[in-house]
């Protein structure tokens, strides 16, 4: 038997090591794909139609694209004919579903929410989201009166600054839409059907 053979020992959590010549280690930790982690957020291809266009608009419009998108192809057959862009788009979506998911700031993720999640407008559906003309000024009271008592830390710590005013609260509607849609019990989701969405 080869002397080189590497040594494998299992740690804590599931943690292969692997240990060779020269005192080399090499470390894989059990990952979940991002459909593991993310199903709230997955789109059913077969069943939301609805959803599934308006996510292959927004690519089709999209202007900041690199040519080594993995969305590229699916955008470009979708500038020529209206939904000739859908398998592919479909294709990439899944590809994207089964990838690991290693952490919020990566690639994958980004193409994920941009453009194959779910996100909490989503799920609050536009229909129901708040406009530009809705009254932010009440809603900034409800919030400073903890009415409904705000739940996400970054909600929370919103009404405690100095030079807060309703365009704050209307900047973080508007980062709270595009945000992954993580469940019902997500807090950023809860504090955005309370205070972003259209009824005043």
């Amino acid at each position: 038997m080869s002397k080189l053979l590497p040594t494998i020992a299992v740690g804590v959590g599931g943690t292969a090591v692997i240990g060779g010549v020269g005192g080399y280690l090499l470390s894989t930790q059990n990952t979940k794909t991002i459909k593991e982690t993310f199903n709230e957020a997955i789109i059913n291809f077969e069943t939301e139609d609805k959803l599934v266009k308006e996510k292959l608009k927004k690519l089709k419009d999209a202007t900041d694209l690199s040519e080594k998108s993995i969305f590229k192809v699916a955008q470009v057959a979708e500038k020529k004919t209206t939904d000739s862009g859908l398998a592919e788009f479909k294709k990439a979506c899944t590809k994207i579903y089964d990838s690991n998911f290693t952490k919020k700031d990566s690639e994958t993720f980004n193409n994920f929410k941009d453009y194959c999640a779910r996100t909490i407008k989503d799920k609050v559906t536009t229909e129901k989201w708040a406009s530009t003309d809705a009254n932010w000024e009440n809603r900034l009271t409800k919030l400073k009166n903890n009415n409904p008592r705000p739940l996400s830390e970054t909600l929370t710590k919103l009404p405690k600054k100095s030079n807060v005013d309703k365009e704050a609260l209307q900047r973080w509607c508007t980062n709270a839409e595009s945000l992954v849609f993580e469940g019902e019990s997500n807090l950023d989701f809860k504090d955005a059907q309370a205070y972003c969405g259209k009824a005043d």
